[in-house]
């Protein structure tokens, strides 16, 4: 499946060989549900506009510690990450969200990411590249 992807998308995955021994989780085109044991710790490429990450359940899986990190293989309309009802504490220019809430990204670039940890009750953003924004619930 990557080398497919790789293969479709003809070189839009320059960035990517700036990273030393990337871990990749490829989303392909359709929206994901990230999970610890599939996406913790490793970085997972979206592929598509208008496509959405929903983080795990912060409160049931104990996200303690735990990092996800997307980042976007082209430019795109609008990509979101779902907080799964729990909320993005205030960090790297964004303001809190309320519970429930998404981080959008419009107008993505090619390469546009972020890393998010969570601290067991809510999602922390510890580090991001492009314009996302609280674009409510």
């Amino acid at each position: 499946m990557r080398s497919d992807v790789l293969n479709k998308s003809s070189n839009k995955y320059n960035f990517l060989a700036k990273m030393a021994s990337p871990k990749l989780v490829f989303a392909g085109e359709a929206n994901v549900t990230l999970t610890e044991a599939a996406h913790c710790g490793k970085i997972v490429v979206m592929d598509a506009a208008s496509i959405k990450a929903t983080l795990p359940d912060i409160s049931s899986t104990g996200q303690n510690g735990s990092k996800y990190v997307i980042v976007l293989a082209g430019d795109y309309s609008s990509v979101s990450l779902d907080t799964n009802s729990a909320k993005f504490l205030a960090s790297c220019g964004v303001s809190a969200t309320d519970d429930g809430d998404k981080l959008t990204c419009d107008s993505a670039k090619e390469g546009d990411w972020i890393e998010v940890t969570g601290d067991g009750n809510d999602w922390i953003i510890t580090g991001m590249g492009g314009a996302w924004s609280d674009s409510g619930a």
